[in-house]
């Protein structure tokens, strides 16, 4: 998709003037990986893409002959909206 308001976006959600610039490389003192915390998107950053991505969708024409999705697949979308953010970062890899 073409997003030209992506790069303002993400500055208008920043949560810091200043970005990071530490290496993460290697492993914490507890042995675990220092990537990991790199691997979840930070809620600034989700809220600036979907902001995006909604103008982005919005901007595109609509059928007016397409039927309305089920209500079962309706629900099951708002039943994803995530509202509580926990302390735990799952693990990244799979077995």
């Amino acid at each position: 998709m073409n997003l030209p308001d992506l790069l303002s976006e993400l500055h208008r959600n920043r949560v810091r003037t200043e970005l990071p610039n530490a290496q993460a490389i290697g492993r914490d003192t507890e042995g675990r990986w220092k990537t990991t915390v790199l691997k979840e998107y930070a809620p600034a950053f989700c809220k600036s893409m979907a902001n995006v991505l909604i103008r982005a969708s919005d901007a595109c024409p609509v059928n007016a002959q397409m039927p309305e999705p089920p209500m079962d697949f309706i629900q099951c979308c708002k039943e994803m909206t995530c509202t509580e953010y926990g302390q735990h970062i799952g693990a990244d890899f799979a077995f």
